[in-house]
């Protein structure tokens, strides 16, 4: 914690010294670790591919404050690949996941995944099976919690994704947990939607309107289970200006939010039915660093599948509620392309409530590898 006898000003001022040493941005909010290129995008029908996509990573999370207690997240994950490409229209993948954190307290998690893939227009696109949780919704981290990406790396559903010339959109649903008759647990499933359109373009000047929207749904008509149902609802709306630079590791850009909860079958544990809060930033990139400069203000919102570092109950002491929440949020990130597909990367960022003047932050690294092998064209085989 800063000392008491720093103004909230001055720890305000701070922090925006602290965050503010770069001068380039990209508009919107999401903010995380970067990612290799894509393998390879000249695959064609009848090709069997192997890939390897690794990550080793180091989280530490110093949280003091009364809404995340801290901790640490030393590991790797692993997914070995297979995708066949079996027409135009269609590609199959599957492989296994396999996580662990360093040190041996968890066993090695292993997760069998499969996937289709098919295209049913030009623009729309059905995905069954693995979906590629964290990487493909577009969310903010105030609704999708980026560390997902390590703690949940994966979804078990369905999911639509258009892509128009100035339209982007996404809807999925994944089942976490399924039920049949006479169980005594709830069937749990989140449902989302993610919509961006672009308002406005011209030279190098882009408006775009996203629009979000998660259901997490606890419950179930044939099941038997201690715990009250609840069906809790996020939506999101905003504007992001972006401004490109004459280079494309160059830009700036700002963004502006409105979120709405609501847990329609008031069963929240903590009594909190409703809320909303205001989130908007500025989002600055040059060359291989990134930084955010944003304020949160909430009121009694939770989120169901977002960062709680925003919520208004605390996650651990003992839930208790903080109700009316204002941060300043800092974050940097410095990344290095080793490789086409290797890249590494550094995250810094940190949070001051400006109702206790307590300052969390966290840090961590990563080292991300997308290595793909060509093994053949089978085709031939299986008719």
């Amino acid at each position: 914690m800063l000392p008491n006898s720093f103004s909230p000003t001055l720890k305000t001022l701070l922090l925006v010294l602290l965050f503010s040493c770069c001068a380039s941005a990209h508009a919107q909010q999401h903010f995380w670790h970067s990612d290799p290129e894509p393998s390879d995008s000249t695959r064609q029908t009848g090709d069997l591919y192997l890939e390897v996509p690794a990550a080793f990573y180091f989280l530490n999370n110093e949280f003091f404050g009364a809404a995340v207690e801290g901790y640490t997240l030393p590991g790797y994950q692993l997914m070995p690949w297979l995708s066949y490409r079996l027409g135009e229209r269609v590609e199959l993948g599957g492989g296994v996941n396999l996580q662990q954190e360093f040190g041996g307290n968890k066993t090695l998690a292993v997760q069998p995944l499969f996937s289709v893939q098919a295209i049913l227009h030009p623009e729309l696109q059905l995905t069954l099976g693995y979906l590629n949780a964290y990487r493909d919704h577009r969310l903010s981290d105030a609704l999708y919690y980026y560390e997902a990406e390590i703690t949940a790396p994966y979804e078990m559903g369905f999911r639509f994704e258009y892509e128009g010339a100035s339209t982007w959109g996404d809807a999925w649903m994944s089942w976490e947990q399924y039920i049949e008759t006479g169980d005594t647990i709830p069937e749990i499933f989140t449902a989302g939607v993610s919509l961006r359109r672009d308002l406005w373009k011209r030279d190098r000047w882009e408006l775009v309107l996203p629009l979000q929207g998660l259901v997490l749904h606890r419950g179930g008509q044939v099941s038997d289970f201690d715990v009250a149902g609840t069906t809790a609802v996020n939506v999101a709306g905003g504007l992001e200006l972006l401004r490109r630079g004459s280079r494309p590791d160059r830009n700036w850009g700002w963004f502006g939010q409105l979120l709405y909860y609501k847990d329609l079958k008031e069963a929240q544990q903590q009594g909190i039915y409703s809320g909303h809060a205001f989130y908007s930033g500025f989002n600055l990139q040059v060359q291989s660093h990134r930084a955010l400069l944003a304020y949160w203000q909430g009121q009694d919102f939770l989120s169901v599948r977002g960062n709680p570092i925003y919520h208004s109950v605390s996650t651990f002491a003992p839930y208790e509620v903080l109700g009316r929440r204002q941060l300043i949020e800092g974050r940097y990130r410095w990344e290095q392309r080793l490789h086409p597909q290797a890249v590494f990367s550094f995250l810094l960022d940190g949070f001051l409530d400006l109702e206790t003047g307590q300052l969390d932050y966290g840090y961590s690294l990563r080292l991300s590898l997308t290595p793909a092998f060509f093994l053949g064209r089978p085709q031939g085989r299986f008719r």
